[in-house]
């Protein structure tokens, strides 16, 4: 018992808070060029339990909708080229993630403006499907010198009409989602180590209690954030754009 306290009490941070703060002071101005149409309040303690190795986690209301956003940071001791590859390459995510089925319907994985089709299995509740187009935003990664990137994506209008028979039969019987959108943030904090920020926001469609969509969110988030940090050490994903 005495060993399992002292170990609490000694334990070493993953990420020094101090190198924390002072690089994020320096990359924060390039939030102003991030494209993603929501933006999640992160608690400034957050990030202290990041640098602590935890993955620290959230929701948060949006006015006029039942449904919150999942927020979720942590810090990974994965390079940020690498977690760019694994975060992007969505295909990948099966297996890890709990998305059961993800196909790029056009472009190639990890290309910017990308258009992917996804299912999700929901037990006892009929599964669910979605179809989201994501962007890369060039531009921050660009003026940011690859320190500082950016993967957003939101659902299309009409999905059916990117689909073709074969992903329409893929979804027979399932309730479409009908409203996903997210992002996820990187940024390099050097020696290694990525700081990564992940929100999602969806509306399961159907019928689905609140508090239900509530607890399956706050979960997913944690899960999906540790999933990355698996698949990166794994598999040896790679993006070409």
């Amino acid at each position: 018992m005495l060993y399992l306290v002292c170990s609490v009490l000694f334990a070493q941070p993953l990420f020094d808070e101090e190198k924390l703060h002072a690089v994020q002071k320096e990359l924060d101005p390039f939030r102003k060029l991030f494209i993603a149409s929501t933006h999640p309040s992160i608690p400034k303690e957050s990030y202290a339990l990041a640098a602590q190795g935890e993955i620290a986690t959230g929701v948060e209301p949006m006015p006029g909708f039942s449904s919150k956003i999942g927020w979720g940071v942590g810090i990974f001791h994965i390079d940020i080229d690498t977690m760019w590859a694994t975060i992007n390459n969505g295909e990948k995510h099966t297996g890890y993630t709990p998305v059961s089925y993800a196909k790029v319907v056009n472009n190639l994985p990890c290309q910017n403006h990308r258009i992917t089709l996804m299912t999700l299995p929901i037990p006892i509740l009929a599964d669910r499907w979605w179809v989201v187009r994501s962007n890369t935003n060039p531009n921050l990664q660009k003026k940011s010198s690859g320190r500082v990137r950016e993967m957003s994506w939101k659902h299309i209008e009409d999905p059916e009409s990117v689909l073709n028979a074969e992903l329409k039969a893929k979804i027979e019987g399932m309730i479409q989602i009908p409203l996903a959108l997210g992002a996820w943030t990187l940024f390099d904090i050097g020696d290694g180590y990525t700081l990564g920020e992940y929100h999602t926001w969806a509306q399961a469609g159907g019928s689905v209690p609140s508090g239900l969509t509530e607890i399956f969110v706050g979960k997913s988030v944690a899960k999906t954030m540790n999933a990355m940090k698996e698949l990166s050490k794994n598999e040896k994903v790679h993006c070409s754009f």
